[in-house]
């Protein structure tokens, strides 16, 4: 029970560890879930369509599915084509493009978003060693310094990096 509870506190710390870091960025961490969740949602979107077009190409009818396949087949109707197979086709195009320009955009951002934050977590720590007196440095070995100033802070945007992709 007491293994139970640890486990717990130490999930518990790195997450309030993680969001003492993600915290002055708010807006662009949820603008970045939702560009994930966009681009997520235009992929899956983009292979659903695939199931229409085999589907007239084989006469089963796309009609016959579920509430996705009659918006499909809605979209496709739009489509100022009278071949249900090439609207079917134009429409997977379309989304398939869709999904690529939002893929797009989600990795610039998320790039764009890690870097900053790996800068500016630098720039926080270089703060501290500049302040530092000199017995911080006696006390601290090299390699610590090393790994505090230059590897540590990139660990956030690995995390963003992760956690989106």
């Amino acid at each position: 029970m007491t293994r139970v509870k640890r486990r717990q506190s130490g999930s518990r710390r790195a997450l309030n560890t993680i969001w003492f870091f993600l915290k002055p960025f708010k807006l662009r961490v949820v603008a970045l879930v939702i560009m994930s969740l966009l681009a997520g949602g235009l992929e899956a979107a983009t292979i659903a369509t695939v199931y229409p077009i085999l589907s007239v190409a084989f006469a089963a009818g796309a009609e016959q599915g579920g509430l996705i396949l009659r918006l499909f087949s809605t979209m496709a109707g739009v489509l100022p084509i009278a071949d249900q197979f090439i609207a079917y086709c134009v429409l997977f195009l379309i989304l398939a493009l869709l999904s690529f320009a939002a893929r797009l955009m989600l990795i610039n951002f998320r790039v764009k978003l890690a870097a900053h934050l790996a800068r500016r977590n630098q720039k926080e720590v270089f703060d501290k060693f500049i302040k530092a007196d000199y017995q911080y440095f006696i006390d601290h070995r090299q390699g610590e310094l090393i790994y505090n100033a230059a590897s540590a802070p990139t660990h956030l945007a690995t995390l963003v990096n992760s956690v989106t992709e």
